[in-house]
């Protein structure tokens, strides 16, 4: 089976997250053969992850992968921006990934400075950006998804015209090492968030440009239920 067939890749990184949670150790291969093996052959990882630079939150450990198996681009609340998306759109098109891991997580200070309101140097660009799609929302659990959602929205956006790939957000629970795939609706309320409305949603996984099983789609014309 293909190494970067989405349905498989999921998988993976769902029974690499359960691997951990049972063991409690890293389990993924950091070998000297690995090594040796990514160095002469180059790196070929089967998942893209965007993430918190949390020191609690670390995605190779997390999904029990090893060297050269995750692509991961990591800042404080792990937000979207231009280098973000550029990383992307290097692990996308020259490395063949297609699947991208949005996955916020439990307990963040990013979040919970959001919350407060605070501002300071360069932070702002942060906590204003978390602020904007959150909007009145208090709750630093669902603040947390929605700030997942929004980089689930602005990734498959920019990246579904060119590129045939499977967004999927998720949320790390800091405690419990769980990661929760993100399978439910958006909250429905009157907060206005950039791009993403009231309606219920069968999945907060997204395949960009193309449909797969019951999951939705950010086109231009904005999100769309999919039945294949």
């Amino acid at each position: 089976m293909d190494r970067y067939d989405p349905d498989r890749v999921m998988e993976t990184l769902k029974e690499g997250n359960r691997r951990y949670v049972r063991s409690g150790a890293f389990s993924g291969d950091v070998s000297h053969t690995a090594r040796v093996r990514a160095a002469d052959e180059g790196q070929h990882p089967f998942a893209a992850v965007v993430s918190c630079s949390d020191s609690r939150v670390i995605p190779e450990a997390v999904f029990s992968a090893g060297i050269g198996d995750l692509f991961v681009i990591r800042s404080a609340g792990n937000i979207v921006d231009g280098c973000t998306l550029g990383s992307l759109e290097y692990a996308v098109g020259h490395m063949g990934v297609r699947v991208v891991v949005v996955m916020g997580h439990t307990c963040c200070g990013a979040i919970a400075e959001a919350l407060k309101g605070l501002h300071e140097g360069h932070s702002i660009e942060i906590i204003d950006g978390i602020r904007a799609c959150i909007g009145g929302e208090r709750d630093p659990v669902e603040a947390s998804r929605l700030n997942v959602l929004n980089s689930v929205r602005l990734i498959s956006e920019d990246l579904s015209a060119r590129h045939d790939i499977v967004v999927a957000g998720a949320i790390y629970d800091v405690r419990d090492g769980t990661v929760e795939f993100l399978e439910e609706r958006f909250p429905s309320s009157s907060h206005e968030r950039p791009g993403i409305g009231p309606r219920p949603l069968h999945s907060l996984a997204l395949r960009a440009g193309t449909a797969i099983r019951p999951w939705l789609a950010w086109s231009r014309d904005g999100w769309a239920s999919l039945t294949a």
